[in-house]
């Protein structure tokens, strides 16, 4: 009943509304939570500084506690401009069945929202005994573990906190599909990695750039980097918000358990993570569902422009070398081989020639090959040195011989 009269006294939070970070003051930096906090609520400083030994090789930012929100922004997105491999990119482009085959795995959520006795039901009316909703012994235990608080938010503050919530369960929803469900050595460092929230002690400002802020690291940092693949996972995201606060608990616990296996990460608990798996427990369930609501609506409108990475330029230029591949080829039985078929490594080659891309991540990432064409390079340039100081020196002596 309280947790009736508690979501009826509750305002609807408008999640299309695009916050604004605090300008920064040159003259007079303060370092109030506002500006410098992360943590649940943003309503830590100092823990970083003080552990950066230990922790700094972490974070994608350094020293957070020195710099205010829209600063780690700029760094952030500094940084991984820096590491995006357009190699990588294209690989998983046109290299793509183990991709195909995570494309296709079916989280519990999903199977649980198909099943026919759901299809009809709403989230708030699941039963609490189904499997998949059940919390196991180990579940319970861990739910007990949790540190007791109780959580007054304003509404100002109501919204980054959900938004940071959606980054890091977009981590875990990457992590389950790319194992399968089945977890790995992997799954805290791709779980942090993902979410800029843990990762940058990021602040998100409206539901796109939240989403668009993860698309873009999933394409830059894990194993596997397919456009395809984020907005799948992004799906899996809504699903656990459709079905509820048990969807949302388990896989915080998930997370947990990820993080205490993962040398380090349980900072990460303690910042964020066990004071989310307390806090969803008392949010209004006409916050999820209208929050599930926007985020499906938001997904579809989201296009690879927004990412600021120059996709649709690289997959253009990818085509056109295929095209060019396809033209030159003489198949035996009249037979164009399928892209994925021809050589994918060439194809990178002809596009970043033709793109004249030049990143820090191709350059470590070359081959062999590469190295000796770059040698070759340098020769071929000396070489045309030395024919223009041959060439300069005759026209001195020609010069001599018309005086």
């Amino acid at each position: 009943e309280n947790a009736d009269s508690d979501e009826e006294g509750e305002e609807e939070i408008d999640w299309y509304f695009e916050q604004n970070l605090c300008e920064e003051d040159s003259m007079q930096i303060t370092a109030s939570t506002l500006d410098y906090g992360y943590g649940f609520n943003f309503s830590k400083i100092g823990v970083f500084k003080n552990l950066l030994d230990e922790f700094g090789q972490l974070l994608d930012v350094k020293d957070p506690d020195s710099k205010p929100h829209r600063e780690r922004r700029k760094e952030r997105f500094e940084r991984e401009l820096e590491n995006f491999s357009s190699d990588h990119y294209l690989c998983d482009l046109y290299e793509s069945d183990e991709i195909n085959d995570i494309l296709s795995h079916r989280s519990n959520w999903q199977t649980l929202l198909d099943s026919p006795d759901t299809t009809t039901q709403t989230s708030t009316t699941f039963d609490a005994h189904h499997p998949l909703l059940a919390f196991s012994t180990a579940e319970q235990e861990a739910m007990l573990a949790l540190p007791r608080r109780n959580y007054k938010l304003s509404e100002e503050e109501k919204m980054p906190v959900f938004l940071s919530l959606l980054d890091i369960l977009f981590g875990e929803c990457f992590d389950e599909r790319l194992s399968q469900g089945e977890g790995g050595a992997e799954s805290g460092w791709n779980i942090a990695k993902l979410s800029s929230t843990l990762s940058s002690c990021a602040k998100h400002t409206s539901l796109k750039r939240t989403i668009v802020s993860t698309i873009r690291r999933a394409l830059i940092y894990p194993l596997y980097r397919h456009w395809d693949l984020c907005i799948a996972v992004w799906w899996d995201v809504a699903h656990i918000l459709t079905i509820g606060k048990a969807a949302i608990i388990k896989s915080l616990l998930n997370v947990l358990e990820k993080f205490k296996e993962t040398e380090g990460y349980y900072i990460f608990s303690q910042l964020y993570i066990q004071d989310y798996a307390v806090w969803i427990q008392s949010v209004p369930d006409s916050h999820l569902q209208s929050l599930a609501f926007a985020l499906k609506k938001v997904i579809p409108g989201v296009v690879k422009s927004d990412v600021e990475l120059e996709l649709d330029e690289l997959e253009q230029a990818a085509e056109l070398v295929l095209q060019e591949q396809q033209d030159h080829a003489q198949p035996t039985h009249g037979d164009v081989p399928p892209p994925d078929k021809l050589a994918v490594d060439t194809l990178i080659e002809n596009i970043q020639r033709s793109l004249n891309l030049d990143s820090d991540d191709s350059e470590s990432e070359s081959s062999e090959d590469d190295d000796d064409d770059d040698d070759n390079d340098e020769e071929d340039s000396s070489d045309t040195e030395s024919d223009s100081s041959q060439s300069d020196d005759e026209s001195e002596a020609n010069d001599e011989v018309v005086r």
